[in-house]
């Protein structure tokens, strides 16, 4: 079974559209969207989404996949003993030592996550409508909360653990150029910019 494997990416911090752009365009029924900056530590990542497919795909409903890692909100995907550090090697032997003790084992998450490693399948996501198709932010939570409603499981391939780097402290390099830490500030500001008004 081939999965199709992309980083997406649109300028203006237009994520949702490229997320429904690509799954509209894809002919494999199962994509893997990945986050810039995530690093794939297990060598074995693509044996074991497709082990995940095969194995909880067949069970009925599986809408989503995704993994643990070491940066994120969302508990069901943050691991808590990774390593704190920035050094690649020590998250290459967590990771080893995650695989060792899940194997293929995935588990049901119940709630909606974050989207560093999204495995979809597309007939859920015709199901659901696609992603809201507005932005960068919270196109991966209201997705992943569509998929709930309609019935569709989310699941975590728990033996397969991702390094993250999620740094925005560091902007563009290309002025005039935003990142993700540039869209992430304007919308901050908007926020703050209406609370006030409210005051």
């Amino acid at each position: 079974m081939k999965i199709d494997v992309r980083i997406p990416f649109r300028p203006g911090g237009k994520l949702g559209e490229e997320y429904n752009h690509i799954m509209n365009e894809t002919k494999c029924e199962w994509v893997l969207f990945l986050d810039h900056d995530l690093f794939l530590c297990n060598p074995h990542w693509y044996l074991l989404c497709q082990e995940a497919i095969k194995g909880y795909a067949a069970q009925g409903r599986a809408g989503m996949f995704t993994c643990w890692t070491n940066r994120l909100g969302r508990t069901m995907q943050r691991d808590g003993n990774a390593p704190q550090d920035d050094i690649l090697f020590n998250h290459i032997e967590y990771a080893r030592s995650v695989f060792e003790k899940y194997q293929f084992q995935c588990t049901n998450i119940p709630e909606r996550i974050s989207g560093m490693f999204l495995l979809i399948n597309k007939t859920a996501w015709k199901t659901v409508g696609g992603f809201p198709g507005i932005g960068i932010f919270k196109e991966d939570w209201d997705f992943s909360r569509n998929l709930l409603r309609h019935k569709f499981k989310i699941y975590r391939i728990d033996g397969l653990y991702v390094y993250h780097l999620r740094d925005r402290k560091r902007g563009s390099w290309i002025k005039g150029i935003q990142t993700t830490k540039e869209l992430r500030d304007i919308r901050m500001a908007g926020k703050d910019a209406r609370k006030k008004a409210k005051k």
